[in-house]
């Protein structure tokens, strides 16, 4: 453990939040005092115990460790350790291997598969060549869901996602979306619900300002949803000069040139849902006069243009549970490098302050809860809808599943929960109940895998 911490540091693998870390002492065989270059506050101990184990036999004298791939590199961590890799199946066998402290699994191997698309996934999850799907989202997109309905042997759990599945989210640092007014008049624009029924498939809400969604445990509404309102849309994009000069029913800029506002999706979306949210702002942007583009041209570059350059004006993608918990800044604010964000407003960096040096759980709260009051303000970025997570499996084969929100079924709670069907009492909803999304430090047993991954699990050898 201790080399893992000094690995992540010398090698910067993650964020801004370890320029605290300042080493460690190993006491004995399961004791590491870790030490920081200042106090270290609830926010902090919520996003610390979040790396995989690297083992130091095998990840020594690795100098560039995001090009360390191949067989060598894959290892287990937790119950599971690393057996075999098949290249050519492209399948990663694990064997059980319970550490001390950790309660002994009641499944023999585990195999990870991975796929190309998320249509082969779930088609195989159905043939019944895997058992439960785990991946980055660890859930099933609607655009592939009705594939499973009514599937035999194949059960489905959705719960509220604790996530946002569709955001648009502002550059605060140039024109025009530097200017809250446009920012404004682009939320009146915007049709929550039909995004959820055209994008979604009608598996969601609509979303409020307040952008953190009602499955994440730190949800501080309700504030007013994301409803359109043309005639204030309109309004202000007049007062602010955006007005329709030749009578071709788009409105040109303030200084009489011709005015596109360029969106970017996320490219790197398997579901494509990114893609089909933006051409559906374009359509409803367009309903008051605004011109908008897809800037789909951008897949080389996307990551140096947000993250380096932070050259874009609105990016249209999705969040993960733990940034958005924190009231999304991580994808609004210029601040001590966390991400793409562009918002550097003072007050709004004491705000945050607040959050990530909260002494308990009460005070971390209640500073999430002012941010989210001052996102609906000032819409630095736009919770466009919120969603569910649907998780599958087949439970004709696995059941008693223990679930964690933005952690899907095989979850660092369910491997000591989970039992072959033969060795439980099957009920007409088997094999699931949803737990909370607050996650334990333990939830790196499922990180770092694939972005797509399968488990296959074989029932315990009778000897």
């Amino acid at each position: 453990m201790a080399f893992t911490l000094d690995y992540i540091r010398e090698h910067q693998l993650i964020g801004q939040i370890w320029r605290l870390y300042d080493g460690s002492d190993v006491v004995d065989d399961s004791t590491v005092v870790v030490h920081f270059r200042e106090p270290v506050a609830y926010y902090q101990s919520l996003n610390f115990a979040v790396p995989p184990v690297l083992p130091r036999h095998i990840w020594h004298g690795v100098d560039e460790p995001r090009r360390f791939v191949g067989a060598a590199a894959l290892v287990g961590s937790g119950m599971f350790a690393f057996d075999a890799w098949d290249t050519d199946a492209r399948v990663a066998y694990l064997r059980r291997s319970a550490g001390p402290g950790l309660p002994e699994p009641p499944i023999d191997r585990v195999e990870i598969h991975f796929f190309s698309s998320p249509g082969a996934l779930v088609l195989a999850l159905r043939r019944g060549d895997i058992d439960v799907i785990m991946g980055a989202e660890r859930h099933v997109s609607p655009a592939f869901l009705n594939t499973l309905i009514d599937a035999p042997g194949v059960s489905t759990l959705e719960i509220p996602a604790a996530a946002v599945p569709l955001t648009l989210v502002f550059n605060g640092a140039r024109a025009p979306t530097g200017e809250r007014a446009f920012r404004q008049a682009i939320a009146l624009a915007l049709d929550g619900q039909t995004l959820v029924q055209t994008v979604l498939r009608g598996r969601g809400q609509t979303a409020e300002r307040g952008f953190v969604p009602p499955g994440s445990w730190t949800y501080a509404g309700p504030f007013p949803p994301l409803a359109p309102d043309s005639r204030r849309a309109a309004a202000l994009l007049d007062s602010l000069g955006y007005v329709d000069r030749d009578g071709d029913g788009l409105r040109e800029s303030p200084t009489g040139t011709a005015f596109s506002l360029p969106l970017i999706p996320q490219s790197w979306q398997s579901s494509g849902d990114a893609l089909r949210a933006t051409e559906v702002l374009v359509h409803q942007l367009r309903q008051v006069g605004l011109a908008a583009t897809v800037d789909k041209h951008v897949v080389d570059r996307e990551y140096e243009l947000l993250w380096d350059e932070r050259d874009y004006v609105a990016y249209v993608g999705h969040t993960t549970p733990t940034a958005t918990r924190d009231g999304g800044h991580v994808y609004f604010a210029d601040y001590k490098d966390f991400s793409y964000g562009t918002f550097a407003d003072s007050s709004y960096h004491a705000l945050l302050d607040r959050i990530t040096e909260a002494p308990n759980e009460t005070a971390y709260l209640a500073a999430v809860a002012e941010a989210q009051k001052w996102n609906a303000r000032q819409l630095p970025g736009i919770a466009l809808a919120w969603g569910t997570q649907v998780y599958a499996w087949r439970s004709d084969r696995f059941a008693d599943w223990s679930p964690v929100a933005g952690e899907g079924l095989p979850s660092y709670a369910s491997w000591s929960t989970v039992r072959p069907v033969a060795q439980t009492t099957i009920d007409n909803n088997p094999g699931a109940s949803p737990s909370g999304e607050r996650s334990s430090p333990a939830w790196w047993l499922a990180t770092g895998l694939a972005i797509v991954m399968i488990w296959r699990l074989w029932r315990r050898r009778a000897n």
